[in-house]
């Protein structure tokens, strides 16, 4: 064989290698076409659609926030106050309690008193 052989079986190798080649970077390129078109449509998707809704969600986060703050101040309002109705209460308990030993005493006396009224004006009738 000489040279120009080898060079022409040479050149007939590298074509029927070249054709899968390309044929495979096509393919290649067409799939980075939709890979990159599919990004596009994502961003497109996010700029109108994700954004907003982050931020609604940035929002409504915000306010639960401040409603739980309210609601803290509430519960330790609530608590104050109930503190105070108990020292309040303890304090009317103990009026009530020392107003009804009065009143047992002086019912009890009242009692006697009637009682011996009424023993004595039975023994003066007799």
């Amino acid at each position: 064989m000489d040279d120009t052989t080898q060079l022409n079986t040479l050149i007939m190798v590298s074509w029927i290698l070249l054709i899968p080649v390309g044929v495979l970077l096509i393919i290649a390129l067409f799939k980075l076409v939709f890979i990159l078109h599919g990004l596009g449509e994502f961003q497109s998707l996010a700029r109108y659609e994700l954004y907003p809704t982050l931020k609604d969600l940035r929002q409504v986060a915000h306010r639960a926030e401040i409603l739980s703050e309210k609601a803290v101040t509430g519960v330790t309002a609530l608590e104050k106050g109930m503190e105070k109705g108990a020292e309040i209460a303890s304090h009317g308990v103990g009026k009530l309690k020392g107003a009804s030993a009065g009143f047992a005493g002086g019912a009890g006396s009242l009692m006697g008193t009637l009682l011996r009224a009424t023993w004595d004006a039975a023994w003066k009738k007799r």
